[in-house]
């Protein structure tokens, strides 16, 4: 019995395929990319200037990174993060059939 592989990352390639092909969305895209890219760099500055205090804890850089580079390349990042899920989900099913 075959089973269904999941498809994450093709799902949302093919969402932001749509939606970044949509016009007048590209002002948008670009505000995303300047916001994103501006929150990676502010948070690397902010654990710098800490760490060069001697309070840098290197768990509060994570998640601003991450969301920014999520807005910064939505197109790169959520495929990668959704390939990963992808390989767990479908060994999880292969797994269980």
């Amino acid at each position: 019995m075959k089973t269904a592989a999941v498809d994450l990352a093709g799902a949302w390639s093919g969402l932001w395929g749509r939606i970044s092909g949509a016009s007048g969305v590209s002002g948008l895209i670009t505000l995303m990319t300047w916001v994103g890219v501006g929150m990676v760099v502010f948070a690397v500055v902010k654990w710098a200037w800490s760490r060069r205090r001697g309070g840098a804890q290197a768990g509060q850089i994570g998640w601003p990174i991450f969301v920014g580079a999520m807005l910064a390349a939505p197109a790169a990042v959520v495929p990668a993060v959704l390939w990963v899920c992808d390989l767990g989900a479908n060994a999880l099913v292969n797994l269980l059939s």
